[in-house]
């Protein structure tokens, strides 16, 4: 039998234990605390209802509450509150806003939110709540938004945005280079969210309008954030809907309905008739190989990478998808995330980040690109002058390794950008692909270039 003094001191190592657990589950948590006025006049009926929420809008068409506070029957301005928020939850990268909401008899009234926690902002916050404008709408679809914004390293872009029904859309980007035009096109889903910001989706970073109107949409920053600039950001609605012709890479299900071959989106769910022209005999033989053993009634879809136009045809009712180049399928896929990502090889990329540095294309130069051909094993590409060469290898696990590089040796104005391409080939030792985006890494770990999916 123990004696009471080994009692006691197992006693004491409980309270020590069960007070480090208190200290450790306060510990993670955290305040942050806030006041709010209302910026128009305004008298409070006896039922006014504050909520304050802090939230992850890191995606801004998705943002995720991370804690909420509200506070019933307001009387008094300015309103002082807290959160208490789970300090695990919060990611260094992320970016997080406290929305502040005020009701009057049930109706949302003012609204009002600030940046806090990351990105240099603190843990205090000051809401100045204005009146809720009325929220627009699209009204009639489908809509064309057209317009010229500002470029970097050309005269200009022109937009032309094409929401379809069905959350699909298409759009047209053309660059404006001194004595040249250069088209490139996507193809993918949109939504709206409540506060009128317009994301569209196309397998790489979300882009961002917002809606300021049923006519005009406003461009936004990578974040869904605000471009403070005096510089014209704004599409305005066509008076009536213009139709395109993309062309695309595309991944999607091919399937035979009758005799007629179909093709469908797998991002945008967009579906077309498949031309017998172009490539379309190595389509066909691969939807033929896939289903040799199958009888007709277990015939399966194909999933397919191609490089296609949309167009109309003559005689034929709806637009139709010619098959320009063949890249391969995929028996037995669906139409998953995972499965629309892009493949290392086989694909053109356009480095848009070397050494740290931003690619800058000026307006008479032609932008670099490599592409890794996954028969030879090669890589060819363009530096902004010369072209290079050499070998590549990859292996499981991301290993990436460039060999028996060389270049021409044509007399260039500037070398900056290609001699940074050709040391960032060099020293690549891994890879991985996030979404259109291909990223090298050093054996260091560091991230040498990041090139971007331009299949033109």
């Amino acid at each position: 039998m123990k004696s009471p003094h080994s009692w006691l001191a197992a006693g004491s190592v409980i309270l020590i234990l069960l007070s480090g657990f208190g200290i450790a589950a306060a510990a993670a948590t955290s305040r942050l605390s806030g006041t709010a006025t209302l910026r128009e006049k305004w008298g409070l009926a006896p039922d006014a209802r504050f909520e304050a929420t802090l939230e992850d809008v890191s995606r801004p068409e998705e943002p995720v509450q991370v804690a909420r506070v509200h506070m019933e029957s307001v009387t008094k301005l300015p309103i002082h509150f807290t959160l208490e928020y789970d300090r695990k939850r919060i990611v260094s990268s992320h970016r997080y806003v406290v929305r502040g909401t005020f009701r009057d008899h049930e109706q949302l009234v003012f609204v009002s939110e600030a940046p806090v926690l990351t990105q240099g902002h603190g843990s205090k916050v000051s809401l100045i709540m204005s009146l809720v404008p009325e929220k627009p709408t699209l009204s009639k679809l489908p809509v064309s938004f057209a317009g010229t914004l500002p470029c970097a390293d050309c005269v200009g872009i022109q937009y032309l945005i094409n929401l379809l029904e069905d959350g699909a859309y298409m759009q047209r980007t053309t660059y404006l280079r001194e004595g040249s035009e250069e088209n490139a096109y996507t193809i993918g889903s949109w939504t709206l969210s409540g506060n009128g910001i317009l994301a569209l989706k196309d397998g790489g970073p979300n882009s961002y309008w917002s809606l300021k109107d049923s006519n005009t949409l406003r461009k936004l920053d990578s974040e869904g954030r605000e471009i403070v600039s005096k510089l014209p950001y704004e599409l305005k609605r066509s008076g009536q809907f213009q139709a395109m012709e993309p062309r695309v890479r595309l991944r999607g299900l091919v399937q035979y309905v009758g005799n007629t071959p179909r093709f469908s989106d797998c991002l945008s769910g967009l579906q077309w008739p498949v031309s017998r022209d172009g490539d379309y005999k190595d389509l066909e033989k691969a939807y033929a190989a896939q289903n040799k053993k199958k009888s007709k009634k277990t015939v399966a879809d194909l999933l397919v990478t191609l490089d296609g136009r949309i167009g109309v045809q003559a005689g034929r009712p709806e637009p139709t998808l010619i098959v320009e180049r063949f890249v391969g399928a995929s028996p037995g896929g669906i139409c998953m995330d995972e499965a629309v990502g892009l493949e290392l090889p086989d694909n053109r990329w356009r480095p848009m980040l070397v050494a740290g540095r931003p690619v800058v294309i000026s307006g008479h130069q032609k932008e670099p690109w490599i592409l890794l051909d996954s028969k030879s094993s090669k890589l060819t590409g363009y530096g902004g002058c010369n072209r290079v060469s050499g070998s590549y290898k990859a292996a499981s696990g991301g290993k990436l390794k460039f060999s028996h590089l060389a270049a021409t040796k044509m007399p260039c104005p500037s070398q900056t950008i290609e001699q940074a391409l050709y040391d960032a080939l060099e020293r690549t030792a891994s890879y991985r692909i996030v979404r259109r985006n291909l990223e090298l890494y050093g054996s260091d770990g560091a991230l040498v270039a990041r090139l971007e999916e331009r299949n033109l």
